[in-house]
């Protein structure tokens, strides 16, 4: 593969040689069309959100589209195939958030919830990544002036990457893809206000319809996400491009027996949300009654947040066998999960879920099935990974203590019994990451062809 410019510049195309006959001279390639994709997550980036982006710019290319990267400076090197502007976010906003960490939420009054929406919407809004608005808005900018460009994209979250996006397809009337791998602020039911803020969420929905306004499409991974923008945001035919699993990645990667009956998650949770209570309520539980399971297992946790963890563990009186260990690169990451006896997926399982997030299994699921590792999922009963785990045998699924129980049991067995890899079904073939270029590359050849600027 070829280096990856991480400055302004011109591209290199290695799927094009550079030498060339004489007789080659004579024939034209094909004009590669320019795309500005505006990604705030993107490699080195560990988040599973920088997949998705980094799978269209790899593979754009072959399909017609030259794509130039704008996302956030970050430590590390970017990956390679495809040219990338970074720009410094001011003020690492996120901070902010911190102080709302907590393992057990105490009641607050009605005016105590209003003030603290109200303090929220103010403070990071439309989301943490604000401070990298206007640098990012000021370098599209200067990109679209010094390059021409015949179409826009961006992918949320964060939502600041589409307020991005709206500025430069406003002010040189661009067509604009707008990607959602997640909701921002709707539908309008418990699960947003408990999340972002009964004031927030009706703030950001009223903004939202307006964001939406100059985009020329909107795409997402699930039915459920297409059905729920197309409804609340009028938008008559929102694309549905699943999420892609990059199985390739994996082959460098050597695998072997796991050492011990380690279960490992890897990403990021949510206070009130997102949470390992289900998991350490069982093996809380498995070590009460002296169950063999528990007496082997190891917990390791690798992602942002690490005391909300530990505070969790205390809770439960498994600290001395939790191992936290913060966010590390991807590659550590996805060696870590070889490693593992076990992955953990976590999804929504506190509190109130609606039927879009129901209906949405995610990326993660697809990162771990590389990893030739049994999976546990825990999440609500109705979950639609729970249908996929069964059609995929990739793993299994638990919605509370009991069913929890019941899986580490099994998982544990097949340990001690030498069986470390899942019995994948061998009809499943998951979406690959150029199927997925090519979807949106279809997406982006209508919007030029009808030459579709804004609505």
């Amino acid at each position: 593969m070829q280096d990856f410019h991480a400055q302004t510049g011109q591209v290199e195309h290695p799927r094009r040689s550079s030498s060339c006959s004489i007789e080659s001279l004579a024939v034209e390639l094909p004009k590669l069309r320019r795309l500005l994709l505006v990604a705030y997550y993107f490699p080195p980036q560990p988040k599973a959100g920088a997949l998705r982006p980094a799978y269209l710019a790899r593979y754009l290319p072959d399909f017609g589209w030259e794509p130039t990267v704008l996302t956030v400076d970050y430590p590390g090197d970017p990956p390679r195939d495809c040219h990338v502007v970074r720009v410094r976010q001011t003020i690492k906003t996120s901070k902010l958030a911190k102080s709302s960490w907590t393992t057990t939420p105490r009641h607050r009054t009605k005016a105590e919830l209003l003030v603290r929406g109200l303090a929220r919407s103010m403070l990071y809004f439309p989301d943490d990544a604000v401070s990298w608005l206007l640098p990012a808005r000021h370098k599209a900018f200067q990109l679209c002036k010094e390059t021409h460009f015949d179409a826009l994209a961006s992918t949320l979250p964060p939502p600041t990457a589409h307020f991005v996006a709206r500025t430069v397809a406003k002010g040189f009337q661009l067509p604009w893809l707008a990607d959602y791998r997640d909701l921002w602020s709707g539908p309008p039911d418990p699960y947003f206000e408990r999340n972002f803020g009964s004031i927030r969420r009706i703030v950001s929905y009223a903004f939202e319809r307006w964001l939406l306004k100059p985009a020329s499409a909107l795409t997402a991974p699930t039915r459920a996400h297409a059905k729920a923008l197309g409804q609340y945001f009028r938008f008559p035919d929102v694309r549905v491009i699943p999420n892609a699993c990059d199985l390739d990645v994996w082959k460098s990667l050597a695998i072997g027996p796991p050492p011990e009956f380690s279960l490992c998650y890897t990403g990021t949770l949510y206070p009130n949300l997102r949470t390992p209570k289900t998991l350490f309520s069982a093996v809380s539980r498995l070590r009460a009654i002296g169950d063999p399971a528990a007496k082997d297992i190891r917990l390791d946790f690798y992602g942002e947040n690490p005391t909300f963890v530990t505070q969790f563990a205390s809770n439960y009186g498994i600290t001395d066998i939790v191992r936290v260990h913060g966010e590390v690169d991807r590659l550590s990451a996805m060696r870590a999960q070889r490693n593992a006896a076990v992955l953990i997926l976590l999804l929504d399982t506190d509190g109130v879920i609606d039927r879009v997030e129901v209906a949405n299994p995610g990326s993660k699921v697809l990162e771990y099935a590389g990893a030739g590792r049994p999976i546990l999922a825990l999440g609500s009963k109705n979950n639609e990974i729970r249908h996929m785990l069964d059609t995929t045998r990739l793993g299994l699924f638990a919605s509370d203590e009991t069913s929890c129980i019941g899986a580490i049991r099994n998982l544990h067995n097949l340990f001690k019994q030498g069986v470390y890899r899942p019995a994948v079904n061998p009809s499943w073939h998951p979406y690959a990451p150029r199927d997925l270029a090519g979807d949106f590359a279809a997406v982006l050849d209508r919007l030029t062809a009808k030459k579709l600027k804004y609505r």
